[in-house]
């Protein structure tokens, strides 16, 4: 497992103060290459180059679940989340589909790391049909919505490369391109179809939104809350472009489930960072993810927020 090489390297060189990553394709840095990343700009050019050690785990398509479950494999391989930056965003809280289920990669780790936890994520279809077909589906949705620029079988490949990247980079290696896609802004494609996919139409759905814990999502919001008790911990909701959007956002129902979800997350007991409408959108280069400049503004505004003395007073 990749996780050996992040183990050895905190060992190797005795690192007691470092900072783990978590998430989506976001936070992954999609489309563009793993230098351009938001941890990687954090790094190289914040706080004199000499930040706390990052560790960015995201993955493309990650949902709140596996963001739980590599929390316990964390545990497992005794590296530490002591210092920990996740996030999530409007698409993370819109229902599922009776078929699909809370985790897109450890669902199998889940189960026996943490089985009440497992069940919970089961999809609500009957258990008796064939597993490929929901599973099928659900990479189909994931394929549109989170990662347009490559197939969703390989993301098994990314799998390791992205944490043998992350390995290399703090062995002073130096990493091959590993661009996924035309990291171009939006306005410069054609984006005339963009509102009428019937993933987008899910992704930004303005029907009214449960978050309570009939929620899946938000029950597995409260299980990494109550993992992170007592550790530095920010949670951070990344944004939307709002000029490409706006046919979808500017529905009451949108604006309402927007308004609850960031009143739910700032009501949390962790500090919470709502970016919506903090990136200009020229900086997107689709309905969510962002051009090289997008993510060294997205590096800013995280890490001013992480390094912020209000948040560590509180």
């Amino acid at each position: 497992m990749a996780l050996d090489k992040i183990k050895k390297d905190i060992q190797e060189k005795k690192l007691k103060d470092y900072v783990i990553i978590l998430g989506d394709s976001v936070f992954y840095g999609s489309p563009g290459k793993s230098e351009d990343t938001f941890n990687a700009v954090i790094e190289r050019e914040l706080d004199g180059g000499k930040s706390q050690p990052i560790y960015n785990l995201s993955l493309p398509a990650s949902q709140t679940g596996d963001i739980y479950a590599m929390l316990l494999k964390l545990d497992q391989y005794g590296i530490s989340t002591d210092h920990l930056i996740f996030n999530v965003r409007y698409a993370s809280f819109v229902p599922r589909y009776s078929y699909e289920s809370a985790l897109f990669w450890w669902l199998d780790d889940l189960h026996s790391l943490d089985l009440e936890a497992y069940q919970r994520s089961l999809p609500l279809e009957a258990t008796d049909k064939p597993a490929i077909k929901p599973y099928a589906k659900f990479k189909n949705e994931l394929e549109n919505v989170l990662m347009p620029y490559f197939n969703l079988y390989a993301y098994k490949d990314y799998l390791n490369e992205s944490v043998n990247n992350e390995w290399v980079r703090k062995t002073g290696g130096v990493v091959a391109s590993d661009e996924l896609g035309p990291s171009i802004p939006w306005y410069e494609k054609d984006t005339k179809d963009e509102l009428e996919q019937p993933e987008i139409q899910k992704a930004f759905s303005d029907a009214p939104m449960d978050l309570t814990e009939q929620n899946v999502d938000i029950y597995f919001i409260n299980k990494i809350i109550a993992h992170q008790k007592m550790k530095d911990t920010l949670l951070v909701m990344t944004g939307t472009n709002h000029s490409l959007m706006k046919p979808l956002i500017e529905k009451p129902g949108y604006q309402e489930n927007a308004r609850k979800i960031n009143d739910y997350l700032s009501s949390l007991p962790i500090p919470f960072l709502n970016l919506e409408g903090s990136i200009p959108d020229h900086l997107f280069t689709d309905h969510t993810h962002l051009i090289a400049e997008g993510y060294k503004e997205l590096g800013r505004l995280v890490w001013d927020a992480y390094k912020s003395e209000e948040r560590h007073k509180s």
